[in-house]
């Protein structure tokens, strides 16, 4: 069951996103309602009209009505002011320990330094053409890559979530990194890595994100399959 909060939340996000999952599994482990509008990244108009709500135009954006209003760019920015104006359900920064919270803050800055901006950079250099890879610059970053998934396997070794035994917003930037990996470059020998991947995506708040996602690829396959077959009965 959501809370109901005074504070009307607006979320703007690219589902396919790593920052903006990391927003929407923290939305969902506070249990927040909120009204959520999924963003097309090439559509000219829409980033137009973020422009309105940021100078940099940048998912994930949140806009908190509260008065003034708030609007807030930068995952890690979101999710500790979510964390601090909704001080219940899972608790991800820790505020009130200063030691917690700082160490909670250098994981996910490690993790969105060295992991996640390693693997969309991979990422976009492996979607070019084969002979405009920049070869030495891949092997770079799969350097870093497979440091971090070496330091990540040895932390958790010893903990349950990644920056401790508690669920924290570190979790919630690393989780959906470990998505794009999968598919990017697997992390099937790292044995305490795996074992957190499994239950990262049994946690109800990521089942959440997916299941949205699903939901919204299968709405635009049957309003692509409907144009479809509005073109086949139109007369020529």
């Amino acid at each position: 069951m959501d809370f109901n909060t005074d504070c009307a939340l607006e979320v703007f996000y690219s589902p396919a996103c790593n920052y903006s999952q990391a927003v929407l599994i923290a939305l969902h482990e506070k249990r927040l309602t909120f009204i959520g509008h999924s963003v097309d990244v090439e559509d000219k108009i829409d980033i137009r009209q973020l422009g309105s709500l940021s100078p940099f135009a940048e998912l994930p954006i949140i806009k908190i009505a509260t008065d003034p209003v708030k609007v807030l760019h930068q995952h890690a920015t979101i999710i500790e002011h979510l964390d601090a104006l909704f001080p219940y359900s899972t608790c991800l920064v820790h505020a009130d320990n200063l030691e917690q919270a700082m160490h909670i803050r250098a994981t996910e800055r490690d993790i969105d330094s060295y992991y996640t901006q390693s693997l969309l950079a991979y990422k976009q250099e492996t979607s070019k053409f084969l002979p405009q890879q920049d070869q030495v610059y891949l092997a770079t970053l799969k350097q870093r890559i497979d440091a971090s998934v070496a330091i990540l396997d040895k932390t958790l070794e010893k903990n349950h979530w990644i920056a401790g035994e508690s669920f924290t917003m570190a979790d919630c930037s690393l989780i959906p990194s470990l998505a794009l990996a999968t598919t990017l470059m697997p992390f099937t020998d790292a044995k305490h890595l795996c074992r957190y991947w499994f239950q990262a995506i049994r946690r109800g708040s990521y089942k959440k994100v997916i299941n949205q996602e699903l939901e919204m690829t299968a709405t635009e396959h049957l309003d692509l399959q409907s144009n479809h077959k509005l073109k086949k009965v139109m007369p020529q």
